[in-house]
């Protein structure tokens, strides 16, 4: 059984520098199998960079560029997952933002066995809008997720929710949400009852300060702030002597 793993670069450079901390951890603190591969969905202005990156650290890494622009394209990136030409070589997919630190094995994430929905972080509630309660008709009250760590099935019935997140967001005419695509995410999930919000609790945290016994470290802070971003993953790990430093 193959896993693929990914991340998505658009906009802003700097994110180059995220990644490396997190493809670094991945590496090293990961210690990924070889039936797990790693994609970067990216702007081709970047693949250059990216693929050195993969290449000093010999791993085993692909890109696939696309031609979007701007942050909300940058945001809902992660969604074309599914039309990557690739994509049927593998069984499990994880997407990981950029602002994450791995600190633990991965495959301890790929082990799982899965049903036909999204797992992520219990994370806020869906009357915010954060968490899609723009979008709730009527009004719910109930814990959401992060989307910045998602896992899933290679299926069918995620491939359609993901088509349906995109459908959504491309006929979307009101202001980009500040979360950008989350609200869109939550939403679709919660409609199809297709999301588990609790497995991970324990494997993934969101802006730890010391080590945990967490696969996942997840250092959120807002969608294109790179500087708060960059700041709390060389905390984390200088505090902790994980002895991966950003040069």
């Amino acid at each position: 059984m193959k896993s693929i793993v990914y991340s998505c670069i658009f906009c802003n450079e700097n994110y180059i520098n995220l990644f490396k901390l997190l493809i670094t951890s991945y590496k090293h603190i990961g210690c990924p199998s070889n039936d797990v591969d790693y994609l970067v969905i990216c702007h081709h202005s970047f693949e250059s960079k990216i693929k050195n990156i993969f290449h000093e650290l010999n791993i085993k890494g692909n890109t696939w560029c696309l031609d979007l622009h701007t942050k909300f394209e940058a945001g809902y990136s992660r969604l074309k997952i599914f039309e990557y030409p690739m994509i049927h070589s593998y069984d499990k997919i994880l997407y990981l933002d950029c602002d994450i630190l791995v600190t633990g094995k991965i495959e301890s994430m790929l082990n799982f066995t899965l049903e036909d929905k999204l797992y992520a972080l219990k994370e806020g509630n869906t009357n915010h809008k954060f968490w899609g309660a723009q979008f709730f008709d009527p009004p719910l009250n109930q814990d959401a997720f992060t989307s910045g760590i998602l896992l899933f099935n290679n299926s069918s019935h995620l491939k359609k929710l993901f088509s349906d997140i995109l459908e959504h967001i491309y006929n979307y005419r009101l202001p980009i949400p500040e979360c950008i695509d989350q609200p869109f995410i939550i939403y679709h999930a919660f409609k199809n009852n297709m999301y588990d919000n609790k497995t991970l609790i324990g494997k993934v945290v969101n802006n730890p300060t010391s080590v945990h016994d967490a696969t996942i470290c997840h250092f959120s802070g807002g969608p294109g702030n790179y500087g708060s971003k960059i700041a709390k993953m060389n905390n984390f790990l200088h505090g902790n002597k994980l002895g991966i430093v950003m040069r």
